[in-house]
């Protein structure tokens, strides 16, 4: 059995056919691959804060900081909830935060830079700010 015969112009219209088809798959992969990247670099800056302050003592520090990663990880854990846009506004807010210094008020501030990522962050926050703060 003989394959028909294609034109030039054919086989460059199934070639663009497929790279459209390809692209509609490979551009949400794209994305989501970024949102989680973004994700796990805060979360990484965020589980090795340590404070500058030696006042502050250990247990009230880990506490405080395991209520913020919970928060964080639950806030930011879906492009659904947050979108890539706000994650980078988040990733530079943190980072100029962190250029200070490090301190029970830095995690706070967390806690209201996440309210503001979208009406999750905020529900979020308003349910579970007090076991935070108990750390306190």
């Amino acid at each position: 059995m003989r394959l028909p015969r294609l034109s030039v112009a054919q086989l460059m219209g199934m070639v663009v056919l497929l790279a459209l088809i390809m692209g509609s798959f490979i551009a949400p992969i794209i994305r989501v691959a970024e949102f989680f990247s973004l994700q796990e670099q805060m979360y990484l800056s965020i589980i090795n804060l340590q404070p500058t302050d030696p006042n502050i003592k250990p247990a009230v520090w880990d506490c405080a900081r395991s209520w913020t990663l919970k928060a964080y990880s639950n806030v930011t854990n879906s492009p659904d909830l947050v979108s890539t846009t706000e994650m980078y506004r988040l990733r530079d807010d943190l980072g100029r935060r962190l250029e200070g210094d490090i301190d029970l008020d830095t995690l706070a501030w967390l806690w209201d830079r996440l309210a503001e990522t979208g009406h999750f962050g905020k529900e979020y926050n308003d349910r579970f700010r007090p076991q935070f703060e108990e750390c306190f």
